[in-house]
């Protein structure tokens, strides 16, 4: 066994494969070089975390067998006895148990010098047949050990997340809210790619002409969240930003409930849009709009009154941002699990450079850019993602999403238009703060998610591409921004 990490990874991997790249397959080719991947990545993942159980019983018993084969030679050393590989690419076998390929080597070249004798027609040497049937019962063990993980992960995977489906919902809606519902019927239920935070579901049900329409979505928390939020919480601040006329998705029911959809969740009315530029960046008009839209909401959210949303502060905001920043540390001492000096400079760095001159604690979204903005027409309609909502200063939410707004409108015609509206004097000497707090934030987001997959609290692949890539991205991008600010650039 290399590493129990590996076999966790590649069992994930292969489950999204069988779950959901191959139903959305339609050509032959495409299918099968799907389920061959899926079969060399069981065999992989069993070789690496179960072989181990049967390979040393196999090698005594080989070692028995080349006592009778070779009795003048019974030391597999590898020097003398090991059969030479005539490839001239590495060896293909996996030793995954110490001393199973030096006493199968040694077999093998026992095998190769035996004597005529051995292999008379139907007279094999009785040796020989035993190393056969040892072959046998080699293929068998592994025959059962990728049937046993098979289904101990099947159980482990369908344990974590229950998969939504039309009469779940359905039922769900007719038993608590029949009246949600116009035709009372649910016709679709459908998962949104993505959902690093949280698990969203859009939701069609029939219209009277027989056709289907989305007209609600469902948010629901993950097994294990890198946030360590609920939707619980995050519905009532939708439900107090949409009684404020805020552009939310409005939120008509929470569940705290997990016995329903296995976790808690909320259902919101779908509005109409899209995330992302695609439809509009080029459009430079369009695109100035927008931003400007964007920037009298985020004046208009800044000028709140964060405890008004049920976020506590402290005495001053210096001391409410170091809360804020210490909780995150702190979340990432007890959710990591390997050390990073980087992280470690990262949070000392910005505890001892907390902003000393913050006007005011703000109401901050936290997540801030197209990617969370629903755009309809021209016009904002909805803000999504409130999970890293809280009560912060009010530069975190203008330095993240100032990479989404250059390359659509001059920063500077941005903030002008954000002034304009209300919103507080951007402070370029605190810059370079947010910067590197938005990758420590987003490292330590992936600090936990890695943590989630190890523990088998979210064994989702979308949670080791946040612990293993995205981590080390984040993680790269700290350590750059601290050697920049130490050099002076």
């Amino acid at each position: 066994m290399t590493h129990p990490i590996l076999s966790q990874v590649l069992e994930s991997v292969k489950a999204d494969i069988l779950n959901t790249i191959l139903p959305e397959l339609t050509s032959s080719e495409a299918k099968f070089s799907a389920l061959m991947a899926t079969e060399v990545l069981s065999y992989l993942s069993m070789w690496d975390q179960s072989a181990g159980d049967f390979l040393p019983e196999h090698a005594a018993r080989l070692t028995t067998l080349l006592e009778g084969l070779s009795p003048e030679k019974t030391q597999a050393d590898g020097h003398d006895h090991g059969h030479e590989l005539k490839s001239d690419v590495p060896g293909g076998g996996l030793d995954y148990a110490p001393g199973y390929f030096k006493t199968a080597s040694a077999v093998d070249r026992a095998i190769s010098q035996a004597s005529p004798d051995f292999f008379i027609e139907s007279k094999i040497n009785p040796l020989v047949l035993d190393t056969l049937r040892l072959d046998q019962d080699l293929f068998q063990a592994e025959q059962q050990a990728l049937t046993d993980r098979a289904s101990r992960n099947t159980a482990l995977l369908s344990g974590m997340e229950k998969n939504l489906t039309d009469e779940i919902v359905g039922d769900y809606l007719a038993q608590k809210y029949p009246s949600i519902l116009d035709d009372g019927k649910v016709a679709g239920v459908k998962r949104i790619p993505g959902g690093f935070s949280k698990d969203t579901h859009t939701i069609s049900q029939m219209t009277r002409d027989g056709g289907e329409s989305e007209t609600l979505v469902s948010r629901r928390d993950l097994p294990f969240g890198p946030g360590e939020n609920t939707v619980v919480d995050e519905y009532e601040l939708l439900n107090s930003l949409c009684e404020a006329g805020y552009p939310v998705a409005e939120p008509l029911i929470c569940e705290r409930d997990p016995a329903y959809f296995g976790q808690p969740f909320m259902i919101s009315r779908k509005m109409p849009g899209e995330s992302g530029t695609e439809t509009w960046g080029s459009d430079s008009k369009q695109s100035g709009s927008i931003c400007t839209n964007l920037a009298a909401i985020l004046a208009r959210l800044h000028s709140e009154d964060a405890a008004k949303y049920g976020f506590g502060t402290r005495y001053s905001p210096k001391d409410t941002l170091r809360a804020y920043i210490e909780e995150w540390q702190d979340r990432w001492q007890r959710r990591r699990v390997h050390v990073s000096p980087t992280l470690a400079i990262g949070f000392q760095w910005l505890l001892n450079n907390i902003p000393a001159d913050v006007p005011r604690i703000s109401l901050c979204h936290g997540d801030v850019g197209f990617h969370n903005i629903l755009v309809d027409n021209g016009v904002i309609v909805a803000l999504l993602d409130w999970e890293f909502a809280h009560a912060g200063d009010a530069m975190e939410d203008l330095c993240y999403c100032r990479r989404f707004i250059e390359p659509l409108m001059p920063w500077d015609q941005f903030l002008a238009a954000y002034e304009d509206a209300g919103g507080i004097k951007f402070r370029e000497h605190d810059a370079t703060f947010y910067e590197v707090w938005g990758q420590v934030r987003n490292a330590t987001c992936c600090a936990v998610s890695w943590y989630g997959f190890l523990s088998d609290s979210y064994r989702a692949t979308k949670m080791a591409y946040q612990g293993i890539p995205l981590y080390r991205q984040f993680v790269q991008q700290t350590g750059a921004l601290l050697l920049k600010i130490s050099e002076g650039a």
